[in-house]
């Protein structure tokens, strides 16, 4: 009983290793022209928004409440192999 508890236990452990992976294929319909689809997600993802600036680009700001404005775009960046 112990040992199906263990293997139950390692399994669902390697398979949380996989799933931030899976999320980096689901990139959103505002994320389709970006150079870095990455950094545009995981903008998206903590509530960026995108400004059109007068030469026609795009500028991304994420504007979140608290101490760290850009903690959870940072994690998400770290979660997805960047720096």
């Amino acid at each position: 009983m112990l040992a199906t508890a263990a293997k139950f236990v390692l399994a669902a452990a390697v398979l949380m290793l996989f799933v931030p992976g899976a999320d980096a294929q689901r990139v959103p319909a505002r994320c389709a022209k970006a150079k870095d689809k990455v950094k545009c997600t995981c903008g998206v993802e903590n509530g960026a928004i995108f400004v059109q600036r007068s030469d026609g680009r795009r500028r991304m700001i994420i504007r979140q409440a608290g101490a760290a404005p850009n903690d959870g775009y940072a994690r998400c960046l770290l979660r997805h192999g960047r720096s």
